[in-house]
């Protein structure tokens, strides 16, 4: 009896690192996809505000060279 439970005693403190470093390895995957998304919606963001400054800006500079050719 004594025997089994040092040996359970052993292979869960040598399965414990093995699981930490999965655990982290899986935090680490896990940050590194919401990195990626976070970034990919900000540059989806930015490109949008950026396109519709732009098409803003077009149509009023083109109402304001018709008004002015008038």
């Amino acid at each position: 009896m004594r025997c089994e439970s040092l040996v359970m005693q052993d292979s869960i403190s040598t399965d414990l690192p093995k699981v930490i470093n999965l655990i982290l390895f899986l935090m680490l995957m896990l940050m590194l996809m919401l990195m990626l998304t976070l970034t990919l919606t900000l540059t989806l963001t930015l490109t949008l505000t950026l396109t519709l400054t732009l098409t803003l800006t077009l149509t009023l500079t083109l109402t304001l060279t018709r008004h002015q050719a008038r």
